[in-house]
């Protein structure tokens, strides 16, 4: 006797059933069955490669975690940037430009074993930036006498000479 309103409850082996013996209806779904085939996307080439493919909301949060990790390191590493930038004194500066011009050394050495002629060409470049430094020192300090002699002795016709060599 069937009753009106009540649906009929399917035990698990039905299912599994009604899913094991089902055949393709049309031909869409013959043209899909043909694909998946192809594709080796039925349910039995997944369990013999035991794998199944990855959920999107899993890869979606290991991607905001990787995000989210390079944000961290990234803010970490301006902080610590905005940090040193605040520090004004000299024994630190001069302490951490020696320590750069150390791990400079340790580097040119290492690529002087690997590519010497690089090498070469790197220790002639930092040279001559080193001198390019030392020359604008030098000019800095001229201009920097010159203008407090012009500015102290007005009246001085030999400190005028002096300036006026230089």
């Amino acid at each position: 006797q069937v009753v009106l309103g009540e649906t009929p409850k399917l035990d698990n082996d039905d299912i599994a059933g009604l899913i094991a013996n089902a055949e393709p209806a049309d031909d869409f779904e013959k043209e899909l069955e043909a694909v998946t085939k192809a594709a080796r996307g039925t349910e039995e080439d997944m369990k013999g490669a035991k794998q199944l493919p990855m959920n999107p909301k899993v890869r979606n949060e290991e991607q905001r975690r990787a995000v989210a990790r390079l944000k961290a390191m990234i803010t970490r590493e301006h902080q610590a940037s905005k940090r040193v930038n605040k520090i004004k004194s000299k024994a630190y500066r001069r302490i951490h430009r020696r320590a750069e011009q150390r791990d400079k050394e340790v580097l040119l050495e290492r690529v002087e074993h690997e590519n010497p002629e690089l090498a070469q060409a790197l220790r002639t470049e930092f040279e001559k930036k080193h001198a390019d430094m030392r020359m604008l020192r030098n000019r800095n300090a001229r201009r920097k006498w010159a203008t407090t002699m012009r500015r102290f002795a007005k009246g001085d016709k030999d400190a005028q000479r002096e300036v006026s060599k230089q």
